[in-house]
């Protein structure tokens, strides 16, 4: 293909708000139009590399034994909802990935009736909204990036985690021939659902991995826990004292007037859960040591429903005090769920708040002063992990790394089929609910990913099985016929030997062409000028590389050839 065949426009100016390299050149070097915030069209560039990201998704997930599918745009509210009625209209309030898995599950009810026919896979390509924190967690905060949906449908529980096994070994295959090194992460879904996380480490990810440093415990931050807390030692239960603590509703502020640290206190956090219908919101309160923070995915798991901070008005009305001076002794009785983590459990002689304004408690002791054990209480783990803690399978200290997310398998089990009578009969003709497994893979993430930690100074360094062309023949005198007919030879024969080239006969300079070269970053290069010619050939040369080696036209081409099959099959 000649450049002036094929729209491709570079650009000098930077992004205003490119928060990232991959950001910055995608748009430099006309991959995409940006048209607003977290909006962008594939440019035609963008599309070849997108053609072959779905080719090398194709073919691992056919290996693995998925078939290709395209559902319906749109998802009947009560499908989504998990019913079998006909509603029409869209599914408010429920992520495009449930709608998804809705319409994978209202297949498996119409398609699968006997166990003989499992498992049973299939794959799909949709452009998905993203709400708005997913999309700031991706390198170009895409609100709509192109996905790659995959569900599963299997027999039972055991035959559903070998899948999920194999789909996630089959998205590692992928990202290796992608050229991303990708850390699987254990993850938990907001409804409690195991899964895998696949995650590229890479400072400006948007995300959290906690891991040891040897590898054998990865999590997602959201997911992580640490080891459990070790009893304290026996000693002396301290009496309660009601201290003056005058405008120290601060964790540093209550430390300061009472001469302690952060660990020796319990911070006190109400919330208030999603309510049942038109009932009232349910009160929740979380326990948590001074030095750590509450994790609110983990909190939302545990009340199984979502929970936000309560606004200061209700603080006082629970508690009879200001913000900051909350407390659990005596709460219990005043709120619907008290949640305490399990490091606030084996506290001893701590300071709280007195739920008084102005005053805190020392000598609090967990399950003397307060109950660990009641109808309302729950002990759980729901604090952030931080560096330093212990590992729960006695790996290490955790390390927090940046990292991105670029896919995901989910064990969803059976609920979701059971409501929408996804079932089978077994072997011993008795009827079953179907197991199903849920993947994604954000292809647009994918390709900032490869720009993001694949380039240099001068611009993209794709990678051959990726690019979207093989090999750019460089015109220099384009003007000059001899340039023009040995161009147009190297550019047809590599065509003719199967391999994807780019001709740039622009009429411009050099320094520009080579320039937009770098940027574009097309992994093989031949320069045809009058200076090569007269000297008996043509340049060679690669992406990133700064030498150029002399040679014959016929080499010159059996090099690209040779180069381009052997590097691809790297990834194979």
């Amino acid at each position: 293909m000649h450049w002036g065949e094929f729209f491709l426009q570079t650009s000098k100016d930077t992004p205003k708000d490119a928060a990232n390299a991959a950001h910055r050149l995608l748009i430099r070097a006309g991959f995409l139009r940006q048209h607003g915030p977290g909006v962008y069209s594939h440019l035609p560039a963008a599309q070849r590399v997108v053609a072959r990201l779905r080719r090398i998704i194709g073919e691992e997930l056919r290996r693995d034994g998925l078939l290709e599918w395209s559902p319906a745009s749109v998802t009947p509210a009560g499908l989504a909802a998990g019913r079998l009625d006909a509603e029409d209209g869209e599914a408010a309030g429920l992520s495009p990935t449930r709608c998804a898995d809705a319409l994978a599950a209202d297949f498996a009810h119409a398609q699968i009736k006997s166990y003989k026919q499992l498992p049973v896979g299939v794959f799909a390509w949709q452009a998905m909204p993203n709400d708005g924190l997913a999309a700031r967690r991706t390198l170009l905060r895409n609100r709509a990036p192109l996905v790659c949906e995959m569900q599963g449908f299997f027999a039972d529980g055991e035959s559903l985690a070998a899948g999920r096994e194999r789909l996630t070994a089959a998205l590692g295959r992928i990202m290796k021939r992608v050229g991303l090194a990708c850390t699987r992460a254990a993850d938990v879904s907001d409804d409690g659902a195991a899964g895998v996380t696949l995650m590229v480490e890479t400072p400006v990810g948007g995300e959290c991995i906690a891991r040891t440093a040897d590898g054998s415990y990865v999590a997602m931050f959201d997911a992580a826990s640490a080891a459990e807390p070790a009893a304290p030692p026996n000693g002396p239960l301290d009496e309660l004292v009601e201290v003056y603590t005058p405008d120290a509703g601060r964790v540093e502020d209550v430390c300061r007037v009472l001469g302690n640290t952060p660990r020796d206190l319990i911070k006190t956090l109400i919330y208030t859960a999603a309510a049942d219908g038109d009932g009232p919101r349910p009160r929740i309160v979380a326990l948590v040591r001074g030095d750590h923070e509450v994790n609110e995915r983990k909190l939302c798991r545990v009340v199984g429903r979502e929970v936000e901070l309560a606004d200061a008005e209700l603080i006082g009305e629970i508690t009879g005090a200001r913000v900051g001076f909350a407390g659990p002794v005596g709460l219990v009785e005043r709120v619907d769920r008290l949640i305490v983590d399990r490091d606030v459990t084996v506290m001893r002689n701590a300071a709280t708040g007195a739920n008084k304004s102005d005053h805190h408690i020392t000598g609090v002791n967990p399950g003397r002063d307060f109950p660990l054990r009641h109808e309302r209480v729950t002990v759980a783990d729901i604090r952030n992990v931080v560096a330093s803690d212990a590992a729960p399978n006695g790996g290490g200290e955790l390390q927090l790394v940046s990292a991105a997310r670029v896919g995901a398998v989910f064990e969803l089990g059976t609920a979701l089929c059971e409501r929408l009578q996804a079932t089978y009969l077994d072997r011993a003709g008795k009827t079953r609910a179907l197991a199903l497994l849920s993947g994604r893979l954000d292809m647009d993430q994918m390709m900032a990913l490869v720009a993001e930690m694949h380039h240099d100074d001068d611009g993209l360094i794709w990678s051959p099985a990726v690019a979207p062309f093989d090999a750019v023949v460089l015109a220099i005198d384009p003007r000059d016929e001899e340039v023009m007919r040995v161009a147009q030879q190297v550019h047809d024969e590599l065509i003719a030997a199967g391999v994807d080239a780019l001709l740039d006969d622009r009429d411009d300079r050099a320094g520009s062409k080579f320039k937009d070269a770098d940027l574009i970053g097309i992994p093989l290069r031949v320069v045809v000028g009058k200076r090569a010619l007269a000297a008996g050939g043509v340049e060679f040369a690669t992406r990133g590389s700064r030498e150029k080696v002399a040679m014959g036209v016929g080499e010159a081409v059996e090099r690209v050839r040779i180069g381009t099959k052997g590097r691809r099959d790297e990834g194979m």
